[in-house]
C-alpha cells in the first residue's frame, strides 16, 4: 500500500504512474527486465536471481519487512509432523519457498512433505481452510485474515523475520538501463516510497484509504493497518543497508539460489536511497500535508 502512497505523490508531482499487478512475482521480472516496467517489487530471491544471470535489474530499496510466516493446522505440534503431508508453497523463485526448505534443513533435515505450488497467499490460505493442504508459507495480513475466519484452527509454526532478523524478504528494484539514463527519476521515486513508509507509519489510516481505493472496502483493513504499523513494517529509513545486502546474499548463496561468485554490486545499488534519504531534511517541509487522502 505504500507504493500507492507514493505513486499519488508522484502523479501530484508531474509523473505518469502506470501500475500493473502480476500473479507471480517471475512475470514481474520479467517486465522488468524487458524494459516493460521501470521499476518492481517482490520476492528478492527473483529479482536477484535475474540480476545474476546478467538481467538490468538492480535493488534500490527494501519494500517490506519480512511478513513471511510458517502456518500449519492446530495439531501440527513440530516441523516433524509435516512428513508426507501437504505443504503448499508460492513458486521456486519465492522467498517464501527458500526460508521454508532453509527452515526444514535445519530444524528436520530428513523432512519429505508433499509440496504443491500454489500462487497468491489467498489462495493458499484458502487451500488450508478446505483442508485441502497442512500447510503453507503466508504474508502476515492473510494469516490475519484467516485467523478470523476460522480462530484457533491454525497457528505459527516458524516466524521468519524472528529466526532471520538481518535477511530482506521483498524489494523494490529499478531496471539498470533506465537508472543509468535517469538517475534523478530513479531518486524520485525511491525518496517518494521512503516518504510513503513515513506517512503510513506515522498514520496507518492512509494505508485503509488507499486499499479502500484499490480493492474496496473490508472490515480487515484497519487491523492489518494497525497489525503491520505495531511491526514497523514500512522502514522509514528505506530498508536496505550493506548489512542487510550481504547477508541476504549469503543466505542465498547458501541455498544455492545464487553463485557464490555474485557479489552485492550486481544486485543492488544503495546511492538511489542514500540519495534521497539526503534530500529529506530539506523536502520535509515543503511535502508536510500532501500527502493524497
Amino acid at each position: 500500500m505504500p507504493s500507492y502512497v507514493a505513486n499519488a505523490t508522484l502523479e501530484a508531482d508531474g509523473y505518469q504512474v502506470e501500475d500493473t499487478s502480476f500473479a507471480l512475482t517471475e512475470l514481474a521480472v520479467e517486465a522488468l527486465a524487458r524494459g516493460n516496467a521501470e521499476f518492481a517489487s517482490g520476492s528478492v530471491r527473483s529479482f536477484w536471481v535475474a540480476a545474476a544471470r546478467g538481467a538490468p535489474v538492480l535493488t534500490v530499496m527494501a519494500q517490506v519487512g519480512n511478513m513471511h510466516r510458517l502456518v500449519v493446522r492446530q495439531d501440527v505440534s513440530g516441523c516433524r509432523d509435516l512428513e508426507g503431508r501437504r505443504l503448499a508453497l508460492q513458486s521456486e523463485g519465492a522467498i517464501g519457498t527458500a526460508f521454508v526448505r532453509r527452515y526444514f534443513a535445519e530444524a528436520c533435515p530428513k523432512l519429505v512433505p508433499q509440496t504443491v505450488f500454489v500462487p497468491q497467499s489467498e489462495n493458499r490460505a484458502a487451500a488450508l481452510l478446505s483442508g485441502h493442504v497442512d500447510a503453507t508459507v503466508l504474508e502476515l495480513a492473510v494469516y490475519h485474515w484467516l485467523d478470523r475466519q476460522a480462530p484457533g484452527r491454525f497457528r505459527v509454526l516458524e516466524d521468519f523475520s524472528t529466526r532471520w532478523p538481518d535477511l530482506i524478504a521483498t524489494v523494490v528494484n529499478a531496471n539498470s538501463d533506465f537508472a543509468k539514463q535517469h538517475p534523478a527519476a530513479v531518486r524520485d521515486y525511491v525518496r517518494a516510497r521512503v516518504l510513503a513508509n513515513r506517512a503510513v507509519s506515522a498514520d496507518p489510516s492512509l494505508l485503509v484509504e488507499h486499499a479502500k481505493r484499490a480493492f474496496g472496502d473490508s472490515e480487515e483493513l484497519a487491523s492489518v493497518a494497525k497489525l503491520y504499523g505495531s511491526l514497523q513494517a514500512f522502514d522509514t529509513a528505506g530498508g536496505l543497508t550493506a548489512e542487510g545486502i550481504a547477508a541476504t546474499l549469503t543466505f542465498l548463496q547458501a541455498q544455492g539460489e545464487l553463485p557464490h561468485s555474485v557479489v552485492p554490486a550486481q544486485v543492488a545499488d544503495l546511492s538511489f536511497l542514500v540519495g534521497a534519504l539526503r534530500d529529506l531534511p530539506e523536502l520535509l517541509p515543503r511535502l508536510a500535508g500532501r500527502w493524497p487522502g
